[in-house]
């Protein structure tokens, strides 16, 4: 111990350094235990807790694209099946339109040939009632003329 305290000496360091060292020494193992395990335990939680979200958030992106594609196959579905729908309606209307429209052609054609058979009928009727007022009618004129 003679040859390290004669080293210690030319180097120019007392005996206190030796007791800072071990002090240091001391500390710093204290000190790892109160804070720096404490962190340390702390950080690998972290860690895990981030490790097992980045895997949850993974499954759940997997079972969002899951979803996505099972929404997306039943909206197809749903679509089709509105498209269906839409044009049995559309064609049963355009029936419905064509069957109603020939109907009311129908009536207007006979209520036309009866409006023409009216008319007929009614101007046969004034023409049979102005041939029997125009021998009269020519006489009168022709005794209005003469006087």
């Amino acid at each position: 111990m003679s040859l390290l305290n004669d080293l210690v000496k030319t180097i120019g360091l007392d005996n206190s350094f030796f007791y800072q060292l071990v002090l240091a020494v001391v500390l710093y193992f204290v000190l790892k235990r109160l804070f720096l395990q404490a962190y340390l335990e702390s950080f690998e939680k972290r860690q895990k807790l981030t490790k097992g979200r980045m895997k949850s958030s993974k499954e759940l992106g997997k079972e969002i694209e899951e979803s996505k594609a099972l929404y997306e196959k039943k909206a197809k579905l749903v679509h089709e099946r509105f498209q269906e729908v839409f044009s049995k309606i559309k064609q049963k209307a355009q029936e419905d339109y064509l069957k109603e429209f020939l109907q009311m052609r129908k009536e207007q054609k006979e209520l036309v040939t009866r409006e023409k058979k009216s008319l007929n009928q009614a101007l046969k009727k004034q023409s049979d009632s102005l041939e029997k007022e125009i021998p009269l009618l020519t006489k009168l004129l022709v005794e209005k003329i003469k006087s």
